[in-house]
């Protein structure tokens, strides 16, 4: 990202947002409040010809200053960068931040946006760009787990218990402070615990309102719960078995899709899925009208989610009928599928109930006395509104037969 080329006032980040979003996809749309936008918006906005310099630091050798600069978490890279110009302009020029900026801008935003820029380096986020590697299996990664800072395949996001998390509102029942204070009162404390704590915690992104974060809500990871003694919840291993058997929708909310560069040659990779298997999924659910499987992952999707690089799905399509035949029976460009056109696999409401049924299955009952006792108030309450509606009918009818 240059600030000297800039066209119209725009960064190379606001062109890229642009680019991939739409026109109106500028940097400013990823923040949620004033103070967000203060955090993001130095990343691209033009600080333009430098003036003042930078002391002894400028002088060091440029390796030098990149070591440095790769062990400097997000948050205070920021901040080095925004000091001045000259600083602006080195980080944009040291090799591995230059192209931290240029390729992986969009995992420096999110992880501003979710609260994670002091637990993640700038050296973790390049290693996770030029790596194509699941950091659990040898498959392709084409997701960026962002509370650990690793590339992941589908599979493994699901699956692995060290990319578990689970939600704050989850973990208040196991919170010491409950049964004293219970959940209206617990909730804030939890929070600020959090806050205060050395655990990583991420905010949670609102689904009916996509540009915000959900107010009072965070994903804690799971490992970080039971390692760390700071909440103090309970680490017998039924607790540990609920909380590793999370919602999935945690785990997606710590992710975003990340581009692979390779540094030999220089080019971009964003990853390859098989149309071929997609279609060969949907006929499977077709006929076997209704979900496949009864568990909370369904196993028999893994080929259609799963990702290539550019070089491994050249031997996939040597090795997957569904995609020769795609090729065999090729049209010009047409109608995009349903699947590809929402951006993958939604659920449905049947599905969406049953997930949540299985889950709250597994959920301990909690005796809330309170609130036994508001449903009676309002038991009561109800059946009395009956009666002086009954009464006042019947006072009516009266009237009109006299």
């Amino acid at each position: 990202m240059s600030s000297d080329s800039a066209p119209y006032g725009m960064s190379d980040l606001d062109i890229y947002l642009a680019n991939r979003y739409g026109p109106k996809a500028v940097a400013s749309d990823w923040a949620n409040t004033t103070e967000d936008w203060a955090k993001i918006r130095p990343l691209t906005n033009p600080l333009g010809t430098p003036t003042a310099d930078l002391a002894l630091f400028e002088k060091l050798p440029s390796d030098t200053m990149n070591s440095i600069l790769r062990h400097l978490d997000v948050k205070s890279f920021c901040r080095f960068r925004n000091i001045n110009a000259k600083a602006h302009r080195i980080a944009e020029t040291v090799l591995d931040c230059k192209e931290v900026m240029v390729h992986g801008s969009t995992a420096v935003i999110n992880l501003i946006r979710t609260g994670l820029s002091p637990h993640i380096t700038i050296g973790e986020i390049h290693k996770a760009l030029t790596s194509p590697k699941c950091e659990f299996c040898d498959d392709y990664g084409s997701i960026l787990f962002l509370l650990t800072c690793t590339r992941t395949c589908h599979k493994c996001l699901q699956t692995s218990p060290r990319m578990a998390v689970i939600g704050s509102e989850e973990m208040l029942t196991y919170y010491p402070r409950f049964t004293t204070y219970g959940t209206h009162d617990n909730r804030p404390h939890l929070l600020e615990t959090l806050a205060k704590s050395s655990m990583r915690s991420i905010k949670v992104r609102n689904h009916s309102r996509p540009g915000r974060m959900l107010k009072g809500i965070r994903g804690v990871l799971v490992d970080d719960v039971f390692s760390s003694s700071e909440l103090g919840i309970d680490t017998s291993d039924p607790v540990k078995d609920l909380f590793y058997d999370e919602w999935l929708q945690y785990r997606t909310a710590a992710s975003i899709h990340f581009p692979y560069l390779n540094t030999s040659t220089g080019e971009i990779e964003e990853g390859r899925s098989c149309k071929g298997c997609h279609e060969a999924f949907e006929k499977r659910l077709i006929r076997a009208n209704g979900p496949l499987g009864d568990v909370r992952i369904n196993p028999d999707a893994e080929d259609r989610d799963r990702c290539y690089s550019h070089k491994d799905f050249e031997k996939h399509f040597e090795t997957c009928a569904h995609a020769q035949r795609i090729w065999m029976k090729r049209v010009p460009p047409g109608r995009e599928s349903w699947f590809a056109a929402n951006g993958g696999m939604h659920w449905g409401i049947s599905e969406r109930a049953e997930y949540c049924r299985r889950f709250v299955d597994q959920m301990p009952v909690v005796n809330n006395e309170a609130f036994w006792v508001l449903v009676g108030v309002v038991v009561q309450i109800a059946f009395y509104i009956f009666i002086l509606l009954g009464y006042a009918l019947y006072r009516r009818r009266q009237t009109n037969l006299n």
